[in-house]
């Protein structure tokens, strides 16, 4: 399942694509010299667009004379737009920091003019490249925005491109069942709406699925409706990724020259429109295939080319792939020791993309590897016993000599065959055993980790409480310190119950959001906590910890005094927002405050109380951001799947 996954050219909806070809460019270029002002600038941004499949540097060059015209026009509308296609362009060239810096741009006017339709397309135009860079919980984060937004306003377009690439997360993750809902009801959609670029992406993207689970009949059959589409169209990426596509089909059917013919033709499309995800993709993907066929100077060559470019653009899955295959190329060439450290730079690029140990498949090549030098020893070893035994043999004893070698050979065999299965099915047993303790090993350090954050935090409240109740002897810090002795009490019961949970692999399950607030309004007697209504969300007992921290930060921290909790259901989840009206953090660290001993301002502690948040709402297959708004105060946005 690894390879496969590794295989996929991700494919991009970019709402604002227009169809283009020679006739629509000459058409534009000649209302160029027609057309002043405003009008010019839609012209500009048009022509932009239409040079997106065939010339990414133009869409940037014409996009750019938009931009500068519609700058000094003062035309917000047409700044925005400008913006938001030189995003584009930069995307195509894989030039993802200056795409970003982009998007972000015409997101800060689209918000100011209140254009919610092309807002919630720029928030999927950045959730795509968090997702070409193996960032899920960002990708996850804009996907989700662009999804609430287009709901809200009714726009269909826009509800299933942010259903397909919710869909990309769940294929991430390997949930096929989960991906293949997304796509159908995206499909479905596009096809209500007879939009034949969407409807190429989504037969692809059913195609890319089908692969992973092995069926090569279904997958072709997706491919090629959606090649036919994409050729009428025009499409020259989603024509090279088709084609790419097809080529990986034939390598799995093992018809070696006709996989080799489509892989060559999308390389060839790649190149042109200067596509380097794509490229990088493509070249290892031809390297791959000359490992199949022994060719193994050839594919050196293609995965050395792949790999320098995938680290140029810093695409993680690509530079992952590379490693991958590298480490294949060695295997089969017999030198496990190269394939070992392939393969260990595979597993830690992959670790810092998904957090998973790929010990099984070390431990595989690091057998091979040993088991190999055992062989070479006992090789030299056998023959010198045979070269002594034949000085020593007399003719007449040839023939017998000869026949107990073999037999003992044989015996010899057969023991070690039956002793080389035992021991695989051994170190698959430990391996799997291993997997297993480190991923309970990883749950108890993260459950320790909040038992000692939280009591610490309980037992510091319950303390100072005694301290002035010894000075003033108000009854009011004994009932504030017995209210800490019971939530450290019931925090304990809730980890053992997560404990319990994560060991016998339960499913997450409906937490009320109303049960977590009104318990912790009682802990938190000093601040006005308000929750109107009540939603369902899947999680577990670990939630309460993630409100109480959020709260006792704002508290802590911001010298919060009043605390809002609003929530919005959608379709396919549920967005809770927690408002504080306490000192605001700094924009430039509303990502960094998540991280692990992180900690800001004088009142800053450990720092692990919002490390501990996200870990879990990652947990859950949710995300948290702190969102951006001149609305004094801070606010927390969690989007969880609806229970």
């Amino acid at each position: 399942m690894i390879k496969t996954k590794l295989l996929l050219i991700l494919f991009l909806f970019i709402p604002y694509m227009l169809f283009s070809n020679t006739a629509v460019i000459d058409s534009l270029k000649n209302q160029l010299n027609i057309v002043e002002g405003k009008e010019k600038v839609e012209v500009l941004n048009e022509l932009a667009k239409a040079y997106f499949y065939e010339s990414p540097q133009k869409t940037i060059e014409y996009g750019n004379q938009a931009l500068n015209l519609s700058q000094k026009l003062d035309y917000v509308e047409g700044e925005a737009q400008a913006l938001k296609i030189i995003g584009g362009g930069y995307y195509y060239l894989s030039n993802y920091e200056k795409a970003l810096e982009c998007y972000q741009n015409s997101i800060e006017i689209l918000e100011e003019i209140g254009d919610e339709q092309k807002n919630a397309s720029t928030y999927n135009s950045i959730g795509i490249i968090y997702d070409e860079l193996a960032d899920f919980n960002k990708a996850l984060k804009y996907y989700l925005m662009s999804l609430k937004i287009n709901e809200k306003i009714g726009y269909k377009k826009g509800i299933a491109i942010s259903l397909n690439n919710i869909g990309l997360i769940y294929w991430n993750l390997s949930n096929y069942d989960k991906t293949l809902e997304y796509y159908q009801k995206s499909l479905k959609i596009f096809e209500e709406l007879e939009n034949k670029r969407h409807i190429a992406h989504l037969l692809n993207n059913i195609g890319i699925v089908y692969k992973s689970l092995n069926d090569q009949d279904k997958a072709l059959d997706y491919y090629l409706r959606s090649l036919k589409i994409k050729e009428q169209l025009g499409d020259k990426k989603g024509i090279a990724n088709s084609l790419g596509n097809i080529g990986i089909i034939y390598k799995n059917l093992k018809n070696y020259d006709e996989s080799l013919k489509y892989y060559l033709k999308a390389l060839e499309m790649t190149e042109e429109i200067d596509d380097k995800w794509g490229t990088a993709n493509t070249l290892n993907n031809i390297g791959n295939l000359y490992v199949k066929q022994q060719k193994y100077d050839k594919a050196f060559l293609y995965l050395e080319k792949g790999l320098k470019l995938a680290k140029e653009i810093k695409a993680k899955s690509n530079i992952n792939n590379s490693y991958f295959f590298f480490s294949e190329l060695f295997s089969d060439k017999k030198d496990y020791k190269k394939a070992l450290e392939y393969f260990k730079l595979y597993s830690a690029v992959k670790d810092s993309i998904f957090n998973e140990e790929s010990s099984v498949k070390i431990a595989e090549t690091q057998t091979k590897y040993e088991t190999e030098k055992k062989e070479k020893e006992n090789e030299l070893l056998k023959k010198d016993l045979e070269i002594s035994s034949l000085q020593k043999l007399r003719l007449l004893l040839l023939l017998l000599g000869s026949i107990l070698i073999l037999a003992v050979v044989m015996i010899f065999f057969i023991l070690r065959v039956r002793v080389n299965h035992r021991l695989r099915i051994i170190n698959k047993d430990l391996a799997i055993s291993k997997e297993n303790t480190e991923q309970i090993r990883k749950q108890l350090a993260l459950i320790n980790t909040m038992l000692r954050h939280d009591l610490a935090n309980n037992f510091i409240v319950i303390k100072t409480a005694l301290q002035l109740y010894n000075e003033e002897k108000d009854e009011k810090l004994l009932k504030e310190a017995d209210i800490k002795c019971d939530n450290g009490l019931e925090l304990i019961n809730s980890m053992r119950e997560l404990e319990f949970s994560s060991r016998a692999e339960t499913s997450l399950k409906s937490i009320d959001l109303r049960h977590v607030v009104d318990k912790l309004s009682k802990e938190f007697s000093g601040m006005n906590i308000q929750l109107n209504g009540n939603c369902k969300v899947r999680a577990d007992e670990a939630f309460e910890s993630v409100i109480h921290n959020i709260i006792e930060n704002a508290k802590l921290h911001g010298k919060a005094k009043n605390i809002t909790i609003t929530f919005e259901e959608f379709s396919y989840f549920t967005e809770i927002k927690i408002h504080n009206d306490g000192t605001e953090i700094p924009a430039d660290i509303h990502e960094r405050i998540f991280e692990k001993q992180f900690s800001h301002g004088e009142a800053g502690h450990t720092g692990i109380g919002l490390f501990l948040v996200i870990q879990n709402i990652n947990r859950y297959g949710g995300s948290i951001y702190v969102e951006d708004t001149d609305k004094p105060g801070v606010t927390f946005v969690i989007n969880l799947k609806k229970a």
